[in-house]
């Protein structure tokens, strides 16, 4: 199964032993009612461990619909996003473990209990010629999506096939935009990765979590354009 996760930077001055003293305990709760539906749902912050690196789990209540032999059923349920707090050249980040989606809210989240604002936990930047050097760094390219591109009425292109950094096609238009997302199989690990320009990450490979922050610091981070600002 893939594993999702993707990386932000924490632009604010701030100790991995003063966030864990903001976070430890961290709990609320609300009701929620609907009909002869009664659960109270809690988001709290849990597992915090803190070493060379802070990590823990956040955790989130929420309800779903669905229509079960006729009738609608609201069914609770609890999504647990892991994240770990590392530092690499004097920058902090933020990696989350889990679907886009979930990784931008918990960012946001993070970022309202540690601050009392959204902003100081920021996406960070891949720029064109880092994604560049991952795609040349890999045993073969699967999937290559440009976006900016300079044509006329085309916005984005995608690019399918065993290696397309090979094909003519590949030629004529890596000038005419830059890459956006990248699925590619790395030398090094020898996993299939997905890389968007954003930050986002998936290891198609089975991985633990473990190997998949491993495989983050070591091969993702150093792709990132510092900034704080």
């Amino acid at each position: 199964m893939p594993t999702a996760g993707k990386i932000f930077i924490h632009r604010e001055s701030m100790a991995f032993e003063e966030i864990q003293e903001v976070l430890v305990g961290y709990r609320e709760s609300v009701v929620y009612e609907e009909d002869n539906f009664r659960e109270e749902l809690t988001v709290d912050i849990s597992n915090l461990e803190l070493g060379e690196d802070l990590s823990g789990v956040y955790s989130y209540d929420d309800v779903d619909h669905r229509y079960f032999r006729g009738a609608m059923k609201i069914i609770p349920y609890t999504v647990n996003a892991p994240f770990v707090f590392t530092e690499d050249e004097d920058t902090v980040f933020l990696i989350i473990i889990a679907k886009k989606s979930i990784s931008n809210s918990v960012a946001n989240k993070l970022s309202m209990i540690l601050h009392g604002q959204i902003g100081a936990i920021i996406e960070p930047v891949i720029t064109p010629r880092a994604m560049e050097g991952f795609y040349k760094n890999s045993e073969g390219t699967k999937i290559f999506l440009f976006d900016d591109i300079v044509i006329p009425n085309m916005d984005k292109l995608t690019l399918y096939g065993a290696n397309v950094v090979q094909t003519n096609l590949f030629d004529e238009y890596i000038n005419e935009g830059s890459p956006w997302y990248i699925v590619a199989k790395t030398k090094k690990t020898g996993y299939t990765v997905g890389l968007v320009r954003s930050g986002s990450v998936t290891v198609f490979s089975s991985v633990d979590r473990r190997q998949f922050l491993e495989y983050i610091k070591d091969e993702i981070i150093p792709l990132i354009l510092r900034r704080r600002t």
